[in-house]
């Protein structure tokens, strides 16, 4: 059970959740964002253009592996489609995130399955 939490973050400012496994971390980012799993419909930034989709994707260090995809960004994802590494699937989440051009992001592990690099120029992008 959660008492007395009181959170005040300003824009642009870059906050961590830090503490032992079960200790109710990604809880805390659920309650954050009211977290439920949408059952129908579409989300996201539907009329994104071509632009901001790939400057999302680069701040996010997946646009050059994209290009190299068989349908570059139009290559379909998943069971029926390309298969991606754990890193590339959270590069690939995160740049959809950015490209909604977010007040604020919540991010639970986000770079968990990246190597430090890739993590160090994710935060690097996501700080700018």
């Amino acid at each position: 059970i959660l008492r007395g939490i009181n959170l005040t973050i300003s824009k642009g400012e870059t906050v961590a959740l830090v503490g032992k496994s079960g200790c109710g971390k990604s809880t805390c980012i659920q309650l954050l964002q009211r977290f439920y799993d949408p059952d129908m419909g579409q989300y996201g930034k539907l009329n994104a253009t071509q632009q901001e989709i790939e400057n999302a994707a680069r701040k996010a260090d997946i646009h050059t592996f994209i290009q190299t995809l068989p349908r570059g960004y139009q290559t379909v994802l998943g069971e029926r489609g390309t298969q991606l590494s754990g890193g590339q699937k959270q590069k690939i989440a995160i740049a959809r995130a950015l490209v909604r051009t977010p007040e604020f992001l919540l991010l639970d592990e986000a770079t968990s399955a990246l190597d430090t690099t890739s993590e160090a120029e994710i935060q690097e992008a996501l700080d700018s």
